[in-house]
Order: structure tokens, then C-alpha cells, then sequence
């Protein structure tokens, strides 16, 4: 096939996979999608506009994602463009992100080719096939994984992932100090994103410093290696000493031992019950300022955000610290691993299968007789140098993955890795020229594709099912990974539903004289309660049980949860799920489904 052809129908994939990113990105700024984290980055993104450095310095929420979604958080936006320019934003970073792989891409291509011209009598996988399995295989990690609708910061850092991937490999071929660099300067820019690229950049800056002293002289790794440290801390110190000022004690973030606790120790979240199998208690904790049924205040002066429990989780569990559970660890590393091998399984089985294939004709005559001797005659086999590359980029997927596996996985977190560990395998694919080697190589390389785009269908065929309201949820996929724990329990018969159209609720709350910046107490689960950042408002108390236990209280009952809504400091209640006849004092909000009742001042 001719060069330009080829180009042709390169430039058609990359505007697919772009109008596929679009179409997502419509449905959900149509949706009104939103989620807990995007609350979070978008207060933190506030706070960052208004010069509130107390509540923008976050030890759960690093600052690169929030600045970018900060445009959103202007005062000049109204409610009903908010959610679609955070939506918008999120189309630039997947678009930047696509350009980010596209390079690297480039990069394993050339690196490809090298490592096939250094192997007398092997070839590449031909150029169509190649292109076409980069294409799917990054619409499939961002778009099935990532998930377009989500707000949260892992489209960002694959894009920063894939920049730094790809510088990884532009230094090994052409050695410069400045690309070494940018590769810190990128791993930096990582960890602003989120914090857990603060362990996995040390660990890639101890990847690419092993790649670039492979065959070279110790000056010239040295001297890269260091510039590319220098790069990573230039952006990653400022930060950690921040947080750390902050926190008062050393730390690169919190949200690491938060999620351990949660998911680990089992730790109650997010109001404090038990410790499970952590030690100590909180030095601030939430107060109880109700029970049966429980109201919970944390409407306190220093912590800022919409939902404060959600806005800075570290506040609320400093003095918490995890432990080990040798058995709960156990647990979740196999439940992680069984989450890990059904996703690289089931959902990537095809393209597997085709890449174990392809590099099976590849390296079929390797003896793995003794590790220490196929380790030295692979160094001394032509290609051996060529190689380094994209055995660099797979480890770099692979150390991804294995860090998330004591915690938690999830197929956001894993996006980049399960592309980075693909690519580079794909990368060291040198079939026999001779024999149809290349046509198996191209036939594998199609079958991937095949695979990825099968998957990327399915996916659009459940979100276009659940857009119409049927539950296309496959049985098979409903026994792994975390599934969230239900919220609050099911409300009672008799009970009304309020609308999931945050943006009317907000317009509706406005309009009824309800003034941003006021303090709001919720009967039912704030955590997901999107309006009341919209409006503007400030969560200060919460009654997170069956909203039908409110509304069973006898009238005197009711007054008292009133009353300790009123001492947590709300000046409004707002109930979303209601009974067709409100008590007295409460009215209903126009048609949205909710019930507002508000509280004198001086109650």
C-alpha cells in the first residue's frame, strides 16, 4: 500500500476517534454528568481562582486538573453552561491526550523498525496494521475505560503518561539532556495531576535510567538520568512542601492512605463509626449531633468545598493511621487480581491472543533453560539493544499496574498502563521476512484491532441502552472490581423521587429566593447531591439514612432533627425524596421532586 494511502486513512481514524470523543463528551454535557471527584476538583479549582490558598492547597486533590477546570467555577457562568464547559475541557485534555499518544506511537514505530532492521531476516509489523491498532487501542483505553462522562483527572495523566513515554524513548535513540529534561518535567506535571505519580514517577525515573545505561557510557546516563530528576522535582517539590506545610507532617498527598483505610481497613466513610483495622481516631471528627436516624454536622470554620466530608477527607481522618491486615490485604489483592485478569481477560482476550501470537513467531526459538544464561546470550543476539526501548515502555505499564493492585483497580486507573504494556510488546514483534512472517504479523496486528473496536461497540451499545433507560449491565461483569455501596437505602412507597436535573433543581432554588453561599442541611445523601454546587450553596449537615425515617417522626421528633439541623448551622433543609403531603413548614420545590424547609435564624 502507497504512503499517501496510508496516510489517508490514518488521518480518517484520528477523526473518528475524535468525533467518537465528541459524541461522548455531547451525551454527557446533554446528561448533566457529573460525579463526586469532579465536585472536589472543581471547588479546589475555585478556591484557586479566588486566592483561598487554604482550601486550593489540598492534600486529596493536586492542583493541574483543577486549574484546568477552572474556568467553569467563574461567577460569570451560568448554571446551565457549567457542566457542559467542564465537559468541553474535558474534550481538550482527550484531545491533547490523543496527541500525546499519537507521537508515541510514532516513537514505537520507529523504535519497531529498528529493532526489525537489527535482526537479519525479521520485519515490523507493516505500517497499515500498525496505525489501524493504535488508533483502537487508544480510543478503547480513553473511551471504555476512562469514560468520557467521568470528572476526574485520568484522562489527564494518561495523556502525561503517553508524552513521557514517548520522550522515554526519543532520549534512547538520540541521547539529549534536554529530552531527558522534559521527561521529568512531564512526570512532574503527573504528579500535580494526581498523587499517585509521585511513587510511580520515582519508579519510571528508575526505569528510564536502567534503559538509558544499557550499552552507554556512565557519564552519559548519569548526566540524563539527573537532569531528568531535576526535572520531576522542579515541578514535584513546591507541592509536596505545600502539602506537607499544610498537613503538618511530610506527605506528598493523603489520598492514598484515605483509600487504603476505606478499602483495606475498612475504616466507615465518610462519617466516622469505627476504625476497622486502623489505628487511632480522628483528631477532628464530624459530630453527631442527632441518632435514630443519625444528622451529622461538619459545617466547620477552616474547611472549605461544597461537601466538606468529600472536599478534604484528611481533615476529617487525621489521626487515623492504616495497619496491617496481613488477611484483609490478602483479600484485596486477590480481589484486585481477579478485577485485573477479567479485564485483561475477557476484554482484551482477542488482542492478546493475537500479540502472544505474533510474538511467539517472533522469539519462538528462545531457550529459557537458565535465566542467567538466556539473559546473557538475549545480550549478545543482534536486536538486544534495539529492544531496551519498548521493554522500557511495557515495564512501565506493567510496574502501573502492579502498584494499584494492594489497594484498589479500576479501569480508569489502569487505561494508560494496559496501552503503555501493549504497545511496547507490539513494538518488539519482529516476524520472519520470509514465509508469510509479515503477513502474520499484519493479520495479528488486525485481529487486535478487530478485538478493540468489538469492545468499543459494546460499550457504546450499553451507554446508548442506558441513555433509554434499559439496564444493559452484562451478568457476567456484576460479581467484579468495587461496586459502590448503595448510597441510602430504597425509599418507601408513597414517597416521591426528586429529579436527577441538578441544573433545574439549581435554577429552582435560585429562583425561590435561595441566596449562594447559604448553608443547606440534606435528609437523604449529599455526596451526590450535584445541585448544591451549582447553586452555590454549602452542604453543613447531612441525614444519610433512609429519608422515610424522617418522615415517619412524629411531629415533635421532627422538630428536634430540625433543631439539630438548625445548631449545625443550615438555614435551609432540603429533602429529595418527599411524601405526596408535606408536614407543615416544608413546601414543595415546583416540580423537581424536592422539599425545602427553612429555619429561622435564631432557631
Amino acid at each position: 500500500m502507497t504512503e499517501g494511502r496510508v496516510r489517508l486513512i490514518d488521518r480518517a481514524a484520528t477523526g473518528l476517534v475524535l468525533a467518537l470523543g465528541a459524541l461522548h463528551t455531547a451525551v454527557a454535557a446533554l446528561q448533566g454528568s457529573m460525579n463526586e471527584d469532579g465536585i472536589g476538583y472543581l471547588d479546589v479549582g475555585a478556591a484557586w481562582l479566588r486566592g483561598d490558598w487554604s482550601s486550593a492547597i489540598s492534600a486529596t486533590w493536586n492542583p493541574l486538573y483543577a486549574l484546568l477546570l477552572s474556568p467553569a467555577t467563574l461567577d460569570a457562568v451560568p448554571i446551565g453552561a457549567r457542566f457542559p464547559i467542564v465537559h468541553g475541557l474535558n474534550f481538550l485534555i482527550f484531545a491533547v491526550s490523543y496527541i500525546a499518544f499519537l507521537a508515541l506511537w510514532r516513537e514505537l514505530a520507529g523504535v519497531a523498525r529498528a529493532h526489525a532492521d537489527a535482526r537479519p531476516g525479521t520485519a515490523p509489523i507493516p505500517i497499515l496494521p500498525w496505525v489501524l491498532v493504535g488508533h483502537a487501542l487508544f480510543a478503547w483505553a480513553a473511551l471504555t475505560l476512562v469514560e468520557m462522562w467521568t470528572v476526574t483527572p485520568d484522562m489527564l495523566v494518561a495523556g502525561l503518561l503517553f508524552a513521557a513515554a514517548g520522550l522515554l524513548l526519543r532520549h534512547r535513540a538520540v541521547p539529549r539532556i534536554r529530552t531527558a529534561f522534559l521527561f521529568g518535567l512531564v512526570l512532574g506535571l503527573g504528579y500535580l495531576a494526581k498523587p499517585v505519580m509521585f511513587p510511580l514517577g520515582l519508579l519510571f525515573l528508575g526505569i528510564a535510567g536502567l534503559a538509558w545505561a544499557a550499552n552507554r557510557p556512565p557519564g552519559t546516563w548519569l548526566g540524563s538520568t539527573g537532569s531528568a530528576t531535576g526535572g520531576f522535582l522542579l515541578f514535584a517539590l513546591p507541592w509536596i512542601v505545600a502539602v506537607s506545610v499544610k498537613q503538618g507532617e511530610p506527605t506528598f498527598g493523603e489520598s492514598g492512605t484515605i483509600t487504603y483505610i476505606r478499602y483495606v481497613n475498612d475504616v466507615a466513610y465518610p462519617f466516622w463509626t469505627d476504625a476497622g483495622s486502623a489505628t487511632g481516631e480522628p483528631l477532628h471528627p464530624m459530630h453527631r449531633v442527632a441518632e435514630a436516624p443519625d444528622v451529622w454536622a461538619f459545617g466547620e470554620a477552616g474547611v472549605g468545598g461544597t461537601y466538606p466530608p468529600g472536599f478534604d477527607p484528611a481533615y476529617w481522618y487525621a489521626g487515623v493511621e492504616p495497619r496491617l491486615d496481613v488477611r484483609r490485604q490478602l483479600e484485596e489483592v486477590a480481589a484486585n487480581l481477579a478485577f485485573s485478569f477479567e479485564l485483561i481477560g475477557r476484554r482484551l482476550g482477542l488482542p492478546i491472543g493475537a500479540l502472544l501470537v505474533a510474538l511467539g513467531l517472533s522469539y519462538g526459538n528462545a531457550r529459557f533453560d537458565s535465566w542467567a544464561r538466556w539473559w546473557r546470550e538475549w545480550r549478545e543476539r543482534p536486536g538486544a539493544a534495539t529492544a531496551i526501548g519498548p521493554a522500557a515502555v511495557v515495564a512501565l505499564g506493567l510496574v502501573g499496574i502492579a502498584l494499584y493492585l494492594p489497594v484498589l483497580s479500576d479501569g480508569r486507573y489502569l487505561a494508560a498502563f494496559l496501552a503503555l504494556g501493549f504497545g511496547g510488546a507490539l513494538a518488539l514483534v519482529g516476524v520472519p521476512e520470509h514465509r508469510g512472517g509479515p503477513r502474520v504479523g499484519g493479520a495479528a496486528a488486525l485481529i487486535a484491532t478487530f478485538g478493540l473496536l468489538l469492545e468499543i461497540v459494546a460499550f457504546i451499545l450499553s451507554g446508548v441502552a442506558q441513555v433509554a433507560g434499559f439496564d444493559a449491565t452484562p451478568r457476567a461483569a456484576l460479581g467484579f472490581g468495587h461496586a459502590p455501596p448503595p448510597a441510602v437505602a430504597q425509599p418507601s412507597t408513597g414517597l416521591r423521587d426528586a429529579s436527577d436535573d441538578h441544573v433545574r433543581i439549581a435554577r429552582a432554588l435560585t429562583a425561590n429566593g435561595v441566596d449562594p453561599g447559604t448553608p443547606v442541611g440534606v435528609v437523604g445523601w449529599a455526596f451526590d447531591s450535584y445541585w448544591t454546587w451549582l447553586a452555590d450553596l454549602r452542604v453543613v449537615a447531612e441525614m444519610p439514612e433512609d429519608h422515610d425515617l424522617y418522615w415517619r417522626a412524629s411531629p415533635e421528633r421532627r422538630a428536634e432533627l430540625d433543631a439539630a439541623f438548625a445548631a449545625a448551622g443550615a438555614r435551609l433543609i432540603v429533602a429529595e425524596v418527599r411524601p405526596d403531603e408535606l408536614p407543615a413548614g416544608w413546601e414543595p420545590l415546583s416540580d423537581t421532586g424536592i422539599a425545602v424547609r427553612r429555619l429561622p435564624a435564631d432557631q
